[in-house]
C-alpha cells in the first residue's frame, strides 16, 4: 500500500532534470516540453523555460486544477518533449512506479 503522496512534495526550484539538459544543450530549440508531474510551482518554470527559449506544459493530478491538466492534456500532441521529474522517486510502491511509466508513456503515443 502507498504510504508517500507526491501531493506535499513540491519544491519551489528548477528541476535539476531541466538544467542539466539545458546545460546539455538538449533545451534552447523552442522546443515545447510536456512535464507529467510539474508540482505547483510551475510559474517559476514557465519563467525559467522562456528564458531558455522553450516552453513547458505542466500535467500534474496533485497541484494543477482539473481544469488546467485538462487543457495540458490537450495540447500534448505539440509537445516535441516529455519529462517525468520527481514522480517516481515519492512513490514507494514498485506497482505504482510501472502504472505512471504507463501513464507517461501512453500520452506520449
Amino acid at each position: 500500500m502507498q504510504t508517500t503522496t507526491s501531493a506535499n512534495t513540491s519544491i519551489n526550484q528548477i528541476p535539476r532534470g531541466y538544467t542539466t539538459l539545458a546545460k546539455q544543450g538538449y533545451i534552447g530549440n523552442a522546443e515545447c516540453i510536456f512535464d507529467f508531474g510539474c508540482g505547483k510551482y510551475l510559474d517559476k518554470l514557465n519563467q525559467w523555460a522562456g528564458a531558455h527559449n522553450c516552453c513547458i506544459i505542466g500535467y500534474d493530478p496533485y497541484n494543477q486544477s482539473n481544469e488546467h491538466n485538462e487543457q495540458a492534456y490537450n495540447t500534448l500532441s505539440s509537445c516535441t518533449h516529455m519529462i517525468c521529474n520527481n514522480v517516481l522517486n515519492v512513490l514507494d510502491d514498485s506497482i505504482l512506479h510501472a502504472t505512471i511509466a504507463k501513464m507517461v508513456v501512453y500520452m506520449h503515443i
